[in-house]
């Protein structure tokens, strides 16, 4: 197994706030996650003081509790709970295929993506669109960012579903890709593929489906940055927040890598060096795709940021349990 140095990410104590939720991560965690948050969540009441000066205590800690470091840099949220259309970041949205808004999401409501054979490409494609200069910002940032998305699967569903994809072109113009793409089941693997044949930062499905609860909503989070020729991570990969929590009877163990140089290679957590390249600037961002590769299935709680996030706030945002537009006052 390849291991890594710990370079961007440092795979250490993973400290959650008192508000998180605490959970018990196993050996192969990110971990240990520090409880020492006090009983009550505030400063104790004199006998005199009366409930409207409790009230007003903790409006005030509440007022001037900073958010959690995963709120920053946030550019795109869509919580699809009403619309298909982002509540922060993208211009408009355009739909093709089988996709309508759910009321079943993992918070919420969800985009349910239906493989539509009398569609154009036959498929169900959901585009989130860059706006003008200076109009609603980036839907993909190029040089480096992060993503997180919570998907449930519908059995026997397309071939080979990829949840996202940054375009560089819209339909009917042939694809030109802006990024790399998360594909859930593409010739046995699952991971970043440049297009539908390089492969940038993948496992076998097998690998990776103990890691995974069947029939479920799951997280799948990527982040990348963009090859300059040195000796960095390019792409990152977690699922269910990198806490390696096997929920099958696998057999497999993969312990945390050692502090080394190299790269993290498991299947529930890793980084790769890895060169890639796009074939032009993000016009967009499609969740689902044409034909084959329509992601059959809800997709809830998307969150797109211009920076590379760290396995410990990864982690946080798996464990929190709210949407993430609540979380950081997003809509």
């Amino acid at each position: 197994m390849r291991v890594r140095r710990p370079l961007l990410f440092v795979v250490g104590p993973l400290l959650v706030s008192a508000c998180a939720l605490v959970a018990d991560l196993g050996d192969r965690t990110l971990g240990e996650v520090d409880a020492s948050a006090d009983d009550g969540g505030g400063a104790a009441i004199d006998d005199g003081a009366t409930a409207e000066d409790a009230s007003v205590d903790q409006a005030t800690v509440d007022a001037v509790a900073p958010p959690p470091s995963y709120c920053e840099g946030i550019v795109l949220y869509a919580s699809f709970d009403v619309t298909l259309a982002p509540e922060h970041g993208g211009a408009s949205t355009l739909s093709l295929g089988g996709v309508t808004q759910s009321p079943q999401g993992r918070f919420g409501g969800a985009l349910s993506l239906v493989r539509d054979a009398g569609a154009q490409g036959e498929g169900a494609a959901h585009y989130i669109l860059k706006g003008d200069a200076g109009d609603a910002g980036p839907v993909w940032p190029e040089d480096l960012g992060s993503v997180s998305i919570w998907y449930r699967a519908v059995p026997g569903g397309a071939p080979n579903p990829v949840l996202y994809r940054p375009v560089a072109t819209l339909p009917p113009d042939a694809l030109a890709t802006a990024g790399l793409a998360f594909f859930v089941t593409v010739n046995g693997r699952t991971g970043l593929y440049q297009n539908g044949a390089d492969n940038i930062f993948t496992f076998p499905v097998s690998a990776m489906t103990p890691y995974l609860r069947s029939g479920e909503y799951n997280q799948y989070f990527a982040a990348w940055r963009k090859p300059d020729g040195g000796d960095v991570p390019t792409a990152y990969i977690a699922i269910n927040g990198g806490l390696g929590v096997d929920y099958a009877d696998s057999g497999a163990s993969y312990p945390d890598a050692a502090d080394d140089a190299g790269e993290l290679d498991v299947p529930y957590r890793g980084f790769t060096r890895q060169p890639w390249k796009s074939q032009g600037s993000p016009v967009a961002l499609r969740l689902g795709g044409p034909g084959g590769n329509a992601a059959e299935g809800t997709l809830d709680d998307l969150a797109v940021w211009n920076r590379v996030l760290s396995f410990e706030e990864v982690a946080a945002v798996y464990l929190a349990g709210q949407a993430l537009g609540d979380i950081c006052m997003l809509r």
